[in-house]
C-alpha cells in the first residue's frame, strides 16, 4: 500500500490522506503511520480519498475506527469518499458508513467535515 497525506487545500484544518492498495494488516498499519503523527491540533480533520483501496480486511476496518478516535479527541472530523463496491459492502456490514462519514464525492465529505 501506498499513502500520500497533506493538507486539503479546500478545508482548512484538514489532511487529505489517499492509500493505493490492499488495505489489510501491513496496509492498515502503513496507513497509520503515514496519518497519525500529522493529525495535530491545527490539522485536527482527516479527509481519505478511498479510490484506490481495492480491498479492505477487518485491519483496515480497525486502523479506520482508531483514525476516528484519533480525530475525535483532537476535536476534529473524518470522512471518507470513492469507496468501491467491496470496501462499501464493508463498511455496511459493520454497519460503519456514518459513523465513518461515508460519502460519493471529494465534496460531499468536505460538507461532512464543516
Amino acid at each position: 500500500m501506498r499513502v500520500t497525506c497533506g493538507q486539503d487545500t479546500e478545508v482548512s484544518g484538514a489532511l487529505l490522506a489517499t492509500p493505493v492498495g490492499e488495505l489489510e494488516v501491513h496496509g492498515a498499519t502503513h496507513l497509520w503511520e503515514a496519518v497519525a503523527p500529522r493529525l495535530k491540533a491545527d490539522t485536527p480533520s482527516l479527509l481519505i480519498d478511498m479510490g484506490g483501496v481495492e480491498w479492505m480486511s477487518s485491519a483496515g476496518v480497525g486502523t479506520l475506527i482508531r483514525l476516528v478516535s484519533r480525530v475525535e479527541q483532537l476535536g476534529g472530523k473524518l470522512a471518507l469518499f470513492g469507496c468501491n463496491a467491496k470496501v462499501r459492502q464493508v463498511l455496511q456490514i459493520t454497519a460503519l458508513e456514518k459513523v465513518l462519514n461515508t460519502s460519493e464525492s471529494p465534496e460531499e465529505a468536505r460538507q461532512a467535515l464543516s
